[in-house]
């Protein structure tokens, strides 16, 4: 027996399927994207994916005039509800635009698949009939099955951040920058004024007088 390390319940088990007279044993060592475990499907999913819930009525030959689809384990809710009168099903506000109803009344089947799935999707369903037999008592009647729908929820990021390399690559570059303009500042030969002598500059202005007095 396998069990499921995310939740801790058995989910698969060494179990025989009798084909035609012929026995053929299943293979334990590998879990299926859908599982059955008893009276429990266990379906197995990806973010986003899509999963298909096929319910039949445990009681044949029922009227039955209403279906519930709940969650009965981490976070009991109904999820969907179905009258034999009405167009469409109510479904809960959390699954709204992403869950939708096949229903063949005469066969007392229902098909609801739920798109966009999310890891809070993860729980156990059951389809419930309710029919106006007097054994029931206008009662509900669980499906032959229930769905144990287990959705990986996403990974959280292993890359790195490179915020802090971006920021500390162009704090080095302004650094050396800074560090190359005092350098050169320092080392970088200044050409020097041509200054000439005092004298010689005075010299230069004094006035050239006439020769004629």
């Amino acid at each position: 027996m396998l069990y499921d390390t995310f939740h801790r319940i058995p989910v698969y088990s060494a179990y025989t399927f009798y084909i035609k007279g012929k026995t053929q044993r299943s293979d334990a060592s590998k879990i299926e994207p859908q599982v059955v475990y008893g009276n429990i499907v266990y379906l197995r999913r990806q973010t986003s994916d899509s999963v298909e819930l096929p319910c039949a009525c445990s009681d044949i030959g029922a009227r039955v005039f209403a279906v519930a689809v709940t969650r009965r384990w981490l976070d009991p809710i109904r999820v969907l509800y179905l009258h034999a009168e009405a167009d469409r099903g109510s479904p809960h506000y959390a699954y709204r635009g992403r869950i939708f109803e096949k229903w063949d009344v005469g066969k007392q089947r229902v098909s609801v698949n739920i798109t966009h799935l999310r890891g809070n999707d993860t729980d156990i369903y059951q389809c419930v009939f309710f029919h106006d037999s007097s054994a029931a008592g206008y009662g509900g009647v669980p499906g032959v099955v229930e769905f144990f729908l287990h959705v990986d929820p996403d990974e959280p990021c292993s890359c790195y951040d490179y915020k802090p390399l971006v920021y500390s690559l162009s704090a080095a570059v302004l650094l050396l920058f800074v560090c190359v303009l005092v350098c050169t500042g320092v080392f970088w030969p200044q050409k020097q004024p041509d200054n000439q002598p005092i004298y010689e500059e005075m010299w230069g202005k004094v006035p050239v007088r006439s020769a004629k007095r």
